[in-house]
């Protein structure tokens, strides 16, 4: 007999080529609703999309294996996501020590692992609630605790919290809202004095590898770019919005009260990019 979790990932791969095959987005508009649904579905690294309710089901046993796996297929030199280390360095991820860390979209955990891991204290933010307890729960796995379980909303203030953070860290979310400065204007007012802000966001040269075609004007909304369906889609089999971003791009959006300190593509083939940003000083 296989073992379950091989079982479970044959079941995953088969629901992953269906949707792949047999889905395409629809340029109807950002719908969050439609988002929190939608993103139940997990992106977990080079595996599928998971469904968070189903893996809360499964065994302490299985979760471990499934995660762990995960875990080493996102972090492998060898592989495309973390090419060459690639991805620990633009991230940063394991310099940060000893901080209050806000991992926001912390889906199955995996960031937020690595974080716990090097001493960190963590507050874990979903707009999915039973994704917030996948992670918790992984992190219980490994005996670590979230300081904060966060709810996430689509208005502000978006998410409530007791307390302050050194960094507010989002891999791989908020290029999927509308609301990215909204979102990050709220980030702001929770950071500590020399608090930072993390992101991994789709690239402009990105978007060019997903839609063949040159890098739109930075001022142009995505939703009005005829190849906006398909660079969704080419990202993603689940949800319904993505946006691409460089620095001029996040500069347009975020640039009068974020200041960039460094972008860092990663990837052989540069399709993402992680940008450090620094709330700018009040006059």
């Amino acid at each position: 007999m296989r073992p379950r979790v091989i079982l479970l990932l044959e079941r995953i791969l088969r629901k992953v080529l269906r949707e792949l095959f047999f889905r395409s987005p629809k340029n109807q508009g950002y719908d969050f609703l439609k988002a929190k649904h939608e993103w139940q579905r997990i992106p977990v690294a080079e595996i599928g999309y998971l469904e968070s309710d189903a893996l809360l089901r499964e065994s302490d046993e299985t979760l471990r294996q499934l995660f762990e796996t995960a875990a080493s297929k996102r972090y492998d030199p060898k592989g495309w996501r973390n090419y060459q280390n690639g991805l620990w360095e633009a991230s940063g991820i394991q310099e940060i020590k000893g901080k209050h860390v806000f991992d926001f979209g912390c889906g199955f955990g995996i960031d937020s692992f690595q974080f716990a891991k090097n001493q960190n204290t963590l507050s874990i933010a979903d707009i999915v609630p039973s994704n917030v307890e996948l992670t918790a729960r992984v992190l219980k796995l490994y005996g670590y605790d979230p300081r904060q379980n966060i709810g996430v909303t689509d208005t502000y203030p978006f998410f409530e919290t007791r307390e302050k953070f050194d960094l507010f860290f989002s891999n791989g979310v908020l290029h999927h809202t509308p609301k990215i400065r909204e979102i990050l204007l709220r980030a702001v007012e929770c950071l500590k004095p020399e608090g930072e802000i993390r992101l991994m966001l789709y690239s402009d040269i990105g978007w060019k590898i997903a839609t063949g075609s040159e890098i739109p004007d930075a001022k142009q909304p995505v939703m009005e770019n005829p190849h906006f369906c398909q660079f969704v889609r080419f990202f993603d089999s689940v949800g319904n919005y993505a946006d691409w971003y460089n620095e001029e791009r996040l500069n347009l959006r975020i640039g009068d009260f974020l200041e960039i300190k460094k972008i860092s593509y990663f990837t052989k083939d540069r399709r993402f990019l992680f940008a450090v940003l620094k709330p700018r000083k009040k006059s």
